[in-house]
């Protein structure tokens, strides 16, 4: 009998106690009443008892939260693997993550897209002439165009730019410098210096890159090393140009880049 059934014998009790009086009728009406009763407990506790059933089920499935030992998923063979919620950190020793797979080749195996905010920062220098061309050395000039800044900030008061990373790692550093010319000399130079208080490996001291005097060619050049930091150390980057020759500072352009990437730690 269902709730409804109940509520349908319960009203009929009520019209049979209002219009019989004997002492059967009334016996008859208390053995529905009663029938009716416990119809409506039975429906309850059946109902609490499949709603309860139907959640630990899907608490089961869902593997997303182990009851007996906290956050964890589900393994397929051996039970839950537990994640452990230290504070702003969610971590799992010992454990293969698979998005978008089931079988897992590394600590995470993703397939598909990821998402992400990048790791790769630029900063390249405006074009500039040399200060005269009579070989002094003129740097590069105080702006530029910077791209990324998540991982890294940029300064360049004076053509000598510092890089300041934010995370502590390992970084890839890749500088390019090129010379153009539009009319002949006798000789140019592109230096490129480095300072800061981040560590620098195979960084070679700097360039000292020069242009073929005989053919007045243009320079091309690129260096690539790696630069270790903690958070807060620097990369400074100082380029300077200089040319020998008779004619305009105009007729020669200097050009410096520089691409950085964080690999992590």
């Amino acid at each position: 009998m269902d709730k409804k059934e109940a509520k349908q014998v319960l009203s009929h009790s009520d019209f049979f106690l209002k219009n019989h009086r004997g002492v059967s009728q009334v016996i008859t009406a208390v053995i529905l009443i009663g029938i009716s009763l416990l119809a409506v407990g039975v429906g309850y506790f059946t109902i609490k008892n499949v709603l309860e059933s139907s959640a630990e089920k899907a608490i089961s499935q869902s593997s997303s939260l182990n009851p007996d030992n906290g956050y964890g998923w589900k393994q397929a063979s051996t039970g839950f693997a537990t994640w452990v919620d230290d504070g702003d950190n969610i971590y799992c020793e010992d454990c293969s993550v698979g998005i978008g797979t089931t079988g897992p080749q590394g600590t995470l195996d993703v397939n598909g897209p990821v998402f992400s905010k990048s790791m790769v920062g630029y900063y390249g220098w405006g074009p500039w002439n040399p200060f005269d061309v009579v070989g002094n050395y003129t740097n590069a000039p105080a702006s530029g165009t910077s791209v990324g800044t998540t991982y890294y900030t940029f300064s360049n008061p004076d053509g000598n730019l510092t890089i300041s990373f934010n995370n502590t790692g390992l970084y890839i550093i890749s500088i390019s410098w090129a010379t153009t010319h539009a009319g002949g000399y006798d000789y140019d130079d592109i230096t490129i210096t480095y300072s800061g208080t981040a560590t620098k490996y195979n960084s070679r001291g700097g360039v000292d890159d020069w242009g073929s005097d005989n053919s007045n060619g243009n320079i091309v050049g690129t260096q690539t090393f790696l630069v270790s930091a903690t958070a807060g150390q620097t990369l400074s980057i100082l380029p300077r140009y200089r040319i020998g020759s008779a004619g305009a500072t105009t007729l020669h352009t200097a050009y410096t880049h520089v691409v950085i990437q964080y690999t992590g730690t």
